[in-house]
């Protein structure tokens, strides 16, 4: 019996996923800053550092460009 080997996510389903988490992010972070700012802005510095150096700045530059295009929309 062979096992198959789980397949991870194509970068293109990576990259539109790390989109789509950025969103949700976003929006916390916009509606914790209507409360408190300071921590807001720590908390994005913190996971943004995170993002990073998990999904290297290529690939979170590009969810990032591609997020403010959709919010120009």
């Amino acid at each position: 019996m062979h096992r198959q080997a789980v397949q991870r996510p194509k970068p293109v389903h990576e990259d539109a996923l790390l989109q789509i988490w950025l969103t949700g992010r976003v929006s916390d972070l916009l509606e914790l800053a209507s409360s408190d700012l300071e921590q807001a802005l720590e908390q994005a510095c913190q996971k943004f550092d995170e993002l990073v150096s998990r999904w290297g700045a290529e690939r979170v530059g590009r969810a990032l460009d591609a997020l403010f295009q959709d919010f120009q929309r």
